[in-house]
């Protein structure tokens, strides 16, 4: 079972340099006699089943925006889950909005 908090550490990289992470993945799956695609897959596959867990918005939008990353690289495992990754990045801009609604709330509410 992959920790949360490994899948934050990858997103963290994928944020860094796309590339670097796009090359690590490649020398992961060269190793492993693997296409990168079907590592990639793998990787994403956590992510999504983790995502709802994760209980820091921060958390999930970071990992929102390393999927983001990814998905605009156009790699096939990416651009195969992609109604999923919509899903994903909707419920982050309705976390935003609704964040950005209850500071509007407190800010215009009299004291």
């Amino acid at each position: 079972m992959i920790s949360v908090k490994y899948l934050a550490t990858v997103a963290n990289l994928v944020l860094a340099s796309p590339t670097v992470f796009v090359r690590l993945v490649e020398q992961a799956a060269a190793r492993a006699y693997a296409s990168p695609d079907n590592l990639l897959h793998l990787i994403v596959d956590q992510w999504l089943a983790k995502h709802d867990n994760l209980g820091m918005i921060g958390d999930r939008r970071s990992q929102a925006m390393a999927m983001a990353y990814l998905a605009g690289m156009g790699s096939p495992a990416i651009l195969r889950r992609m109604p999923e990754l919509v899903s994903v990045w909707v419920g982050c801009l309705a976390d935003a909005e609704e964040e950005a609604g209850d500071e509007c709330v407190s800010r215009c509410t009299p004291s």
